[in-house]
């Protein structure tokens, strides 16, 4: 039986998978430069339109590992590094995430043979693996900083 994350674990072997991958990862590296958000504020909004909030979790009155990422993506889109920063230490990171499986997911869409390769199977499990480590981490440093 081979482990979750275990680099020889196989890559999903259909094409629609990796196309939804795909548009989903260049959704999320595009869609927060149609966005707006106010460094002194959790607000974000669509032109003239302020987003309704979209963690449940902060709505609840607590944080999950992801709260902030959203303002985080749009602070970084605008060239607030700092800004994207506070929001969510991990930003960066996520958002690098995305933007490496554009190329990637779009060359496992096209070349069938690649899903077997090694290389690919290594690079999905660790990139994978780190980003949720990071959330993680960052998650449980906030919690221990309150």
């Amino acid at each position: 039986m081979r482990a979750a994350f275990s680099p020889e674990r196989a890559l999903p072997q259909d094409s629609a998978t990796h196309l939804t991958y795909f548009l989903i990862s260049l959704a999320m590296i595009s869609l927060p430069f149609l966005l707006n958000g106010k460094a002194d504020s959790e607000e974000i909004s669509l032109g003239r339109y302020k987003l309704p909030p979209m963690c449940i979790s902060k709505m609840c009155g607590a944080e999950c590992p992801g709260c902030g990422m959203t303002r985080a993506f749009v602070h970084l889109t605008h060239g607030r590094l700092e800004h994207s920063f506070s929001s969510n230490r991990v930003g960066l990171l996520l958002y690098a995430f995305f933007v490496i499986q554009v190329p990637f997911r779009f060359y496992l869409y096209r070349r069938p043979a690649a899903r077997q390769a090694n290389w690919a199977r290594r690079l999905q499990v660790y990139t994978g693996s780190l980003v949720l480590a990071a959330l993680v981490i960052n998650w449980l440093l906030r919690l221990i900083s309150v």
